[in-house]
């Protein structure tokens, strides 16, 4: 392992041994079908990885939209109550809603009614997408509307947002969302580029900063660089940091895995390794970006390998006294 990831932060003492400081990690669930899986076992199985989770100590457990051939169901916020009620302490999430394809209002509806189902746990986050294979759905998705896909319209439609999350007057003649005095959920940008980077300043919004766009190593990633250039216009501002992570028993089988994802075409993970290396990886980011929390999206494909890889990195990262202590 290079120097570069040497961790400078020292462990809590009531941190396993050999265990790296604590930082806040979370989970963002892509909603994949599992291979040779019928439908309902695929969801089940995201249930259960929430419940899971929440076990193991993470503070987050994000749902992302994608409409694809090998989604396991392209409506995530349908799972939201049923995460909400079978944990108690994990805050539940959309990352996020594709904003491109419902109208505003319906969106705002949404958040209202998510959060009446998971009071004071729900994040509410939008983004551009696509979050699909072919443009021709987008079209589809979008009625037509091409400039809705846009960076432009993205941040037309996120600001015409807001004012229903503040549950300001609508047009004439429009009535009140509902539920009644359901307080709104914060709001989260999930993205890439610089304009979300300003857009989620402008709007006070919270700020996810997406790497998994990149089949790179993470100590070379364009999108941090880009987001290094534009946090020292903005210091103060701490977003959390979404990146793919493949977290096996060993440093071997991680690299095997990854390798064979890129083989077959897909998307190589940012973070590779087993739990020490992904561990002194993400502290390493932690340190270089001031990142103190993470949402982690696993590349691996089994649902069993998949907790195995959390569950070793809520040992390296998450001591129970800080297993909690993620912020609203």
């Amino acid at each position: 392992m290079s120097d570069i990831y040497t961790p400078r932060r020292k462990a809590s003492e009531d941190a396993e041994d050999g265990a790296v400081a604590p930082v806040s990690v979370g989970v963002l669930d892509l909603c994949k079908a599992t291979h040779g899986a019928t439908p309902a076992q695929s969801i089940d199985y995201i249930l259960r990885a929430a419940t899971a989770c929440e076990g193991f100590g993470y503070g987050r457990y994000w749902l992302a939209e994608h409409h694809t051939p090998d989604a396991a169901l392209s409506c995530p916020e349908l799972l939201i109550p049923l995460i909400a009620k079978s944990t108690t302490q994990i805050r539940v999430g959309l990352g996020g809603v594709l904003l491109a394809y419902q109208s505003v209002r319906r969106a705002a509806e949404l958040a209202f009614a998510l959060a009446s189902i998971a009071p004071g746990r729900l994040d509410f986050g939008v983004c551009r997408g696509p979050g699909v294979a072919h443009p021709a759905v987008a079209d589809e998705l979008a009625f037509g509307s091409r400039h809705d896909l846009t960076q432009e319209g993205f941040g037309a439609r996120v600001r015409a947002l807001v004012p229903y999350l503040l549950r300001e007057p609508g047009p004439p003649g429009s009535t009140a969302l509902a539920p009644a005095y359901t307080n709104a959920p914060d709001i989260w940008l999930l993205g890439s580029s610089v304009q979300t980077f300003n857009l989620a300043v402008e709007i006070s919004a919270r700020l996810a900063i997406s790497v998994l766009p990149e089949a790179r190593r993470i100590h070379d990633s364009a999108i941090l660089s880009q987001y290094e250039a534009w946090r020292l216009r903005y210091p103060r501002f701490r977003p959390v940091l979404a990146t793919s992570v493949v977290c096996m028993d060993t440093q071997a089988q991680a690299e095997a895995h990854d390798r064979k994802l890129v083989r077959a075409g897909c998307l190589g993970a940012n973070v590779v390794g087993d739990a020490d290396c992904c561990g002194e990886q993400l502290l390493w980011l932690s340190n270089r970006y001031d990142i103190g929390e993470f949402l982690l999206a696993s590349w691996v494909a089994t649902p069993a390998e998949r907790l195995r890889g959390y569950e070793l990195l809520a040992k390296k990262l998450l001591p129970v006294s800080a297993a909690r202590e993620v912020h609203a």
